[in-house]
């Protein structure tokens, strides 16, 4: 971030610093985004169309910064009321002007929401050949970017340097935490799976002792016995992860709408493989569970069961 805007002279005393690999001027003021709707106070980001340093994703694909008209965030279609192709004012008190742009598409980000228009666009609207105030850096890998830093902030006009990696590695210290939260809830989940398709299957056997007993009188053989319980156990098991699969994929997806906002967008993803696992998860629970279960099938008294259903 500079004290003064981006002239020619700074930002070559900037490329010149030895490891900065990219420097690219940005203009970033606030600004108010007013429709008939509403208004909405956020960041007016001026990249250049060809820009290098941020990606622009509408629809679902990448996409270059047009050179006329404006990015909206995606959540100012609801909250403001508006569409692609509708015109919107532009209030930019740092620039002193007020003007009318018309919404070329709406991106969709994970953090905050932004407005976007190029930057000879904005240059055109307030008058002047100067409107970045910031400028996004690339550096030279291996490069040590404490001592980069150092030699950035030293350089005259540079108010504040910000380092992504910085910013990366405190959302990875937060996601930590939250995999260690993940990781009991499997836990206690597993558990509790293992405990219900237990009782499950303990209650389908024990109502059918009889019928066991009665098999094992006829001659059937223990094995073929526990291969015919194992065969329906892990067949009413898969019946019911299908439908389970649409639940849970629901009650995610709506559980992570519950904390998308204007300034947090959270999408859910789910890898096909974790699909797999899950199912095999379930499957490998069920064989688990009917182990003691087989192994009381096997100590049936036939005598006691054949002469109780006989009474």
């Amino acid at each position: 971030y500079l004290t003064a805007p981006v002239t020619p002279v700074v930002l070559a005393r900037v490329e010149a610093v030895d490891g900065v690999a990219h420097a690219e001027p940005v203009a970033d003021m606030s600004a108010t985004i007013r429709t008939s709707s509403g208004e909405y106070r956020t960041d007016l980001l001026a990249f250049d169309p060809a820009t290098k340093l941020h990606g622009f994703v509408v629809g679902g694909k990448d996409v270059d910064l047009p050179s006329d008209g404006v990015f909206l965030g995606s959540s100012l279609k609801s909250l403001l009321g508006v569409n692609v192709g509708d015109e919107v004012t532009i209030d930019v008190p740092d620039l002193g002007i007020k003007v009318s742009e018309t919404v070329a598409g709406f991106v969709r980000e994970p953090l905050g929401t932004f407005a976007y228009i190029a930057e000879p666009r904005l240059a055109e609207l307030a008058g002047t050949s100067n409107v970045a105030n910031t400028l996004y850096l690339t550096f030279d890998p291996g490069v040590d970017r404490e001592a980069l830093r150092d030699r950035l902030s030293e350089l005259p006009s540079v108010a504040a340097f910000v380092d992504s990696q910085v910013l990366k590695s405190m959302v990875d210290q937060f996601m930590g935490l939250f995999y260690v939260f993940v990781g009991i809830m499997l836990a206690l989940g597993g558990i509790m799976a293992f405990a219900l398709i237990y009782n499950t299957i303990s209650a389908n056997i024990a109502e059918r002792a009889s019928e066991v007993a009665m098999m094992r009188a006829g001659g059937v053989a223990r094995r073929t016995i526990s291969r015919l319980l194992t065969a329906e156990n892990v067949l009413l098991t898969l019946i019911g992860v299908i439908p389970g699969l649409v639940f849970g994929y629901a009650f995610a997806y709506y559980g992570v709408s519950m904390y998308s906002s204007d300034m947090f967008k959270w999408d859910l993803y789910i890898r096909p493989t974790t699909y797999v696992f899950t199912v095999l998860a379930i499957v490998i629970a069920a064989l688990l569970s009917q182990r003691p279960v087989l192994r009381a099938v096997q100590r049936i008294d036939v005598a006691t069961v054949v002469r109780e259903r006989s009474l």
